[in-house]
Order: structure tokens, then C-alpha cells, then sequence
């Protein structure tokens, strides 16, 4: 059986979207899928991109959170 790992931000309306398809996909292929959710807030700050200090926390948690 094949496996699929899926890293996705627990809180990002994209994961949200793109879940159903992706369930799709693993119905499909047979595959396991392997959920692995992370916290995106400390990779934005650890990469101190200067357009990210201009956005709000709330932004912030809403597109990248």
C-alpha cells in the first residue's frame, strides 16, 4: 500500500480546500494517507523577510496560520 504524507498548517483554508481532492487521490490509488500538521508561525518568523513585519498578526494567522 502506498503512503501519502500530508504537511499541511492545521489552520490554512487551503489545506481546508484541497482535503477533499486529496482524499480523492488516495481513494484512488489505494494509499494510506498520513496526516503531519505543523505550526507555519515559526518558519515565518524565522525567516525575517522584511514585507512580513508591514502585515498584521491577524493577517498573518489568517493566510499563513
Amino acid at each position: 500500500m502506498d503512503t501519502i504524507e500530508y504537511f499541511y498548517s492545521a489552520h490554512s483554508a487551503y489545506a481546508y480546500l484541497g482535503h477533499r481532492k486529496l482524499l480523492e487521490i488516495c481513494a484512488a490509488r489505494g494509499a494510506r494517507l498520513v496526516h503531519r500538521p505543523f505550526d507555519l508561525n515559526p518558519v515565518i518568523a524565522s525567516g525575517r523577510v522584511s514585507h512580513f513585519r508591514g502585515f498584521t498578526p491577524h493577517y498573518i494567522d489568517y493566510f499563513f496560520g
